[in-house]
């Protein structure tokens, strides 16, 4: 999560959509930057409300606008299996030993498994404290080109991303069965993304 006071902007950075990149030009241009865990770099729209809201009224910065990048729920989680099947994952967390379907399986069981936790959805990601989406400028990941001008008119500079953080590609097929469920389980998201444009 970033902050610029020139800009009135906050980048609030979503899991697998391509924050990485986004942050490392970003950050020199940035008045507020929380990273350091995977917790502080993505911090929410509930918890930015919650704590960096006040805060900034505190010390009398006006409120900014917040951005963020939504990407396809499909294509999203299949970025979250792809991600951990990375050299060195952590012990049980690791996707490298089950197939797509299965890590699908996990994530929309009731207990979920090791390897499917801290995943969420996108929507959760954005919403608020009465689930409403509270992000003033919202981005797909598609059309990630849209952002980046976004950001260069907002900042008033060139930017020049490039792709970081790639995950391995592997075989990301499932059943029918398995994709719908999974876009049953995903239909604020897909409500959600469908409306932007």
């Amino acid at each position: 999560m970033l902050i610029s006071f020139p800009a009135r902007l906050c980048y609030l950075a979503g899991p697998k959509t391509g924050s990485t990149a986004i942050e490392d030009q970003l950050r020199p241009v940035s008045s507020v930057v929380l990273q350091g865990t995977a917790h502080a770099k993505h911090l929410n729209v509930r918890e930015y409300r919650a704590l960096l809201g006040p805060l900034l009224q505190h010390i009398n910065v006006p409120p900014p606008d917040l951005c963020a990048v939504m990407r396809h729920p499909m294509d999203w989680i299949r970025s979250w299996y792809r991600y951990r099947q990375r050299d060195g994952e952590s012990p049980g967390m690791s996707t490298r030993d089950i197939d797509f379907e299965t890590f699908v399986d996990g994530f929309l069981a009731d207990e979920k498994p090791v390897f499917t936790h801290y995943i969420g959805t996108q929507y959760d990601f954005l919403r608020d404290e009465d689930g409403e989406v509270r992000v003033d400028h919202l981005f797909r990941y598609d059309d990630i080109d849209a952002f980046y001008r976004f950001l260069g008119e907002r900042f008033q500079r060139p930017f020049e991303f490039r792709q970081m953080n790639v995950s391995p590609r592997v075989d990301v097929v499932i059943s029918v069965d398995a994709q719908m469920r999974l876009e049953r389980a995903f239909a604020r998201d897909y409500e959600l993304y469908h409306r932007l444009t």
